[in-house]
């Protein structure tokens, strides 16, 4: 028998306790029957959901956060040793592979940038209000000892939206955006890393 491929944000919702139970009864024989990408999306989604419910990701306190804004507005950063562009590898709403079952929902969207210093995961989901979302990131370091208490910085059209540190997991997070274009740079020692424009939505146009 075929091996399946389960969308990662079905996996997801699973783990997040988002379908009915129907439909989680369905992903658990879809997933005791998937193929290896798909059990080690699983591993660590539960991996990275045990962590991140141990740790309290808290926004900086507002002194820090207005020194921070002041610091890091556009144009206003000291001169940066190393500007390295970090890549797409992954977008759960374009990837053909995923074009699978997917959650009623399909409340969340997964975008993954690389380069040699970090690998970046993003997940778009819905906001508070109706017409917002929020981004989740996390930082992976690949040449860098920790991704804890970096400086990500997220603009559009050059204009500073908002400002978050990375938590000892390497975990930052902006709510309630309205859609639309942003980019993120995220500052490391002597190294910016920039991320393309990327769309703030749940879907792509075909």
């Amino acid at each position: 028998m075929a091996s399946t491929m389960v969308p990662f944000d079905r996996l997801l919702d699973r783990y997040e306790g988002r379908l009915s139970e129907e439909d989680a009864r369905a992903t658990d024989a879809l997933l005791a029957e998937g193929d290896a990408a798909t059990q080690a999306s699983a591993a660590w989604i539960a991996t990275f959901i045990l962590a991140r419910r141990r740790v309290h990701l808290a926004d900086p306190p507002p002194e820090l956060h207005r020194a921070l804004v002041a610091q890091f507005q556009p144009g206003a950063v000291s001169p940066i040793a190393h500007r390295i562009r970090a890549l797409l590898s992954f977008d759960s709403a374009r990837n053909p592979a995923l074009a699978g079952v997917r959650s009623v929902s399909a409340s969340t969207r997964q975008l993954i940038y690389e380069c040699g210093l970090v690998e970046v995961a993003l997940n778009v989901r819905p906001g508070r209000q109706s017409d917002r979302l929020d981004v989740n990131g996390q930082v992976f370091p690949r040449l860098l000892g920790s991704a804890a208490g970096l400086v990500a910085r997220l603009t559009r059209d050059d204009t500073l939206m908002d400002i978050s540190l990375t938590s000892d997991l390497g975990e930052f997070s902006f709510t309630d955006l309205p859609p639309g274009p942003y980019a993120l740079e995220l500052f490391v020692e002597d190294s910016q890393v920039e991320i393309d424009t990327f769309e703030v939505q749940l879907h792509t146009s075909p």
